[in-house]
């Protein structure tokens, strides 16, 4: 074959691999829409399908991407409490852009969430390393140490996120939660204070403020925090068995037997 043959075939090779990868990245693209809408619609099982559907077609030169269906696709699998895929999805999606952090946050929560805490400890660490300035990496590491039992190194954590953002009701909330957890009950109740200053609308904060009130028997200011979860979240079933328990605490029977029925019509079960 002569020279000018040979270049005129590699060409046209080439044309054909490009035309090739273009109909799989349009039909993976396809997919991944699909998959999406899925997502939305709360078929985890269908989206699941769809994404790997993605993910087959995809070329591998796309790795931005691939690097996005497979952190979707990890999503769908921790809904569905499949763990071990999920993490070989996020890990994935580490291999293909292992500077973005919050992939590492994302397989933190697999890992949190299958048990393997040190593990979901490891990668917050790197997440943190990788980019020390964004709150919600430390909240992710607070959750971590709290289920460990290290409630002093979650205050750290849930400190330096506040300093990072001080507007951060959720961080202060958390804080506070840990700080129940040390019966630093004090602090709890100003952290939740200013938590509710922040955004008013969350039940659970009114709800934590309540478990600190009534953790230093202040079960009047208990009861109101409790009325005020459940008129924000009527379904709070929590909220009702914990004003019971501030009601007999004020020595009111009635109203504690009311509220302790009303908690178990909604479905409350206490796990103390």
């Amino acid at each position: 074959m002569r020279l000018v043959q040979i270049v005129l075939v590699s060409i046209l090779v080439s044309m054909l691999c490009s035309l090739t990868q273009a109909a799989d990245r349009q039909r993976a693209d396809r997919a991944f829409e699909k998959g999406q809408a899925l997502v939305k619609n709360r078929d985890i099982p269908g989206a699941i399908v769809a994404l790997t559907e993605a993910i087959e077609q995809m070329p591998p030169s796309e790795t931005d991407r691939l690097a996005r269906i497979c952190v979707l696709r990890g999503g769908a699998y921790v809904a569905t409490r499949q763990f071990p895929q999920a993490i070989a999805d996020y890990s994935k999606a580490i291999e293909l852009d292992p500077k973005k952090p919050l992939l590492r946050t994302f397989r933190a929560i697999a890992y949190q969430q299958a048990g393997k805490l040190n593990e979901a400890r490891s990668d917050c660490d790197e997440a943190i390393r990788l980019d020390p300035k964004q709150p919600h990496l430390y909240l992710a590491r607070a959750d971590v140490h709290c289920e460990q039992g290290n409630y002093e190194a979650a205050i750290a954590d849930d400190t330096e996120a506040i300093r990072l953002n001080p507007r951060s009701a959720v961080a202060l909330a958390d804080r506070a939660t840990n700080y129940i957890q040390i019966r630093a009950y004090d602090k709890a109740l100003a952290d939740f204070s200013e938590a509710i200053r922040l955004e008013p609308k969350r039940a659970a904060f009114y709800f934590g403020r309540g478990r600190a009130h009534q953790l230093l028997h202040n079960f009047n200011r208990a009861a109101a925090d409790f009325t005020a979860a459940f008129k924000v979240d009527s379904a709070l079933a929590a909220a009702y068995h914990y004003r019971s328990e501030a009601y007999r605490g004020m020595g009111d029977v009635v109203k504690a037997e009311a509220d302790r029925a009303k908690a178990q019509e909604l479905g409350y079960k206490s796990t103390e």
